[in-house]
C-alpha cells in the first residue's frame, strides 16, 4: 500500500524569486509517495507551486497489485487511464476526503 500526497512549502519571495507562485507569494511543492509497509518515502519530487498534482503520474513507476491512497486532487482520468492499463491486475485507487 502506498500513500500519495503533496505538501506546499511557503518560501520568502524576496530571496527565492525562482519559486514565484503569485505576485506576493513563493512556494514549492513536495510530492511524496510513502510506502506504508515501513513508512519510508519511495518517491519524492519537488515542483513549483503552479504545477498540478495529477502531473506526478508522468513520473511514477507503479507496482502491479499495489494499493494507492490519494486525495481528490489527483483525480484526472486522462492521467489515471494509462496508469490503469500499465498494471497487470486492475489499479486499486482510494480517494479520501
Amino acid at each position: 500500500m502506498y500513500a500519495l500526497d503533496v505538501t506546499t512549502i511557503v518560501l520568502c519571495l524576496s530571496v527565492l524569486l525562482w519559486a514565484l507562485f503569485r505576485s506576493s507569494k513563493a512556494v514549492v511543492q513536495l510530492h511524496t509517495l510513502l510506502d506504508m509497509r515501513g513508512n519510508i518515502p519511495s518517491f519524492l519530487h519537488i515542483s513549483d507551486g503552479k504545477w498540478h498534482e495529477a502531473n506526478i503520474f508522468d513520473y511514477l513507476v507503479s507496482e502491479a497489485g499495489a494499493f494507492y491512497v490519494m486525495d481528490r486532487g489527483y483525480i484526472d482520468f486522462g492521467q489515471l487511464h494509462p496508469l490503469h492499463f500499465a498494471l497487470a491486475p486492475p489499479l486499486r485507487l482510494s480517494f479520501s476526503g
